[in-house]
């Protein structure tokens, strides 16, 4: 089959002296019902092109999702699906059944809704719930999210640090509840980044400038989950291996304490480069990563290799292991970085545009 996407050119007219004007398709004009004499508005996009809205179209949105929670019965089904639902900027969500709604159904709502920031259940019966979203994008800067979820990964790097060296396995559990705080972040951030994509304004509000950034945010973001689970990972081997006996002077544990701090004074300096948009900073930083890289792949190779038994060798790799996936995913997230400035440094990059003739496009499918 052949699909044939059109690109209608439209012919610049001058209205006057000095206004431009565009004739728009009669057939939109009468799919929309658009009069002589009727109002729009034009809204520029993220990449330089712009938005005609009819006046009753104008601040149009979808608000309501319906889930059929009779054809939920795949395990966490209805659980990912007010997920989804949440990050597309529904502001209601309804569950309906025909027969009552079971315990383990009403337990995946709930804990989507503590999950999900600014989700509340406004009503519920045995058969139903609804829940709202009250959140205003415009007041989750993504700037802010960014440094709150570095605030925490640090946060939980200094309590993993406190652990081994206090052999402390209390504080382990602290980790947990921090990497439940990333996560709630991370559908916020990735909620925040869809809607400006469904909706260019939403961009200017939160200080996403344009839609190639809003791709590059969505893998730094991705990443900083990531390593968040990496460190709740090691935060529950350590707990494990201390448990067991494992002493804070133990050689092979006083280097995986030295491999945490000195990513951990990696932490602040990765998220500078970001907001500074800084591509020396960034550069020299994921040279510094691949030394500690090197460096790490020796001792583990080490710790196989040796020919003495080495106690607690699984709790060391797995610590290890996980330490070495942060630092992959420190330097992702310095090199999307680079990326991202290629458009703002002018120092080092230049961009020159040349101008490509639109033409009909044949797609086979």
């Amino acid at each position: 089959m052949i699909l044939r996407v059109m690109v209608e050119i439209r012919k610049v007219q001058q209205v006057g002296r000095s206004t431009l004007a565009v004739a728009i398709p009669k057939k939109w004009a009468n799919e929309v019902n658009l009069k002589p004499g009727a109002q729009v508005s034009i809204e520029k996009e993220l990449d330089g092109s712009f938005r005609i809205r009819t006046r009753t179209t104008e601040n149009k949105r979808v608000t309501k999702c319906i889930i059929n929670a009779d054809k939920c019965k795949a395990p966490d089904l209805l659980g990912r699906s007010i997920t989804g639902i949440y990050l597309t900027g529904r502001e209601a969500i309804e569950i309906h059944s025909k027969k009552e709604l079971t315990p383990q159904q009403l337990e995946q709502v709930r804990d989507a809704v503590q999950r999900l920031t600014g989700l509340g259940i406004i009503e519920q019966t045995a058969n139903e719930v609804i829940i709202h979203d009250f959140l205003d994008p415009a007041k989750f800067p993504f700037e802010n999210l960014i440094k709150h979820m570095f605030q925490i990964i640090s946060f939980m790097q200094e309590t993993i640090i406190k652990t081994l060296e206090e052999c402390d396995v209390d504080l382990a559990s602290e980790v947990s509840n921090l990497e439940d705080e990333i996560d709630r972040l991370y559908w916020l951030t990735v909620r925040q980044l869809l809607l400006v994509a469904i909706d260019g304004t939403i961009g200017d509000k939160i200080g996403i400038s344009s839609l190639s950034n809003a791709a590059g945010d969505y893998v730094i973001v991705k990443c900083l989950e990531d390593i968040a689970d990496h460190y709740e990972s090691i935060s529950s081997t350590a707990a494990d291996a201390l448990k067991k006996g494992l002493k804070s002077d133990d050689e092979n544990l006083r280097e995986i304490i030295r491999y945490s701090k000195y990513l951990h004074t990696m932490t602040d300096n990765i998220l500078q480069a970001i907001l500074a948009s800084d591509t020396f900073k960034a550069n020299n930083l994921i040279n510094e990563i691949e030394d500690l890289l090197k460096d790490m792949d020796t001792y583990a190779k080490k710790l196989l290799e040796g020919e003495e038994k080495v106690a607690f060798v699984v709790n060391i790799n797995s610590m290890l292991w996980n330490l070495r996936e942060v630092a992959r995913q420190n330097r992702s997230i310095l090199e999307t970085t680079i990326n991202q400035c290629i458009a703002s440094n002018q120092d080092l990059f230049n961009i020159e545009k040349t101008e490509v003739t639109k033409r009909s496009l044949l797609v086979e499918v």
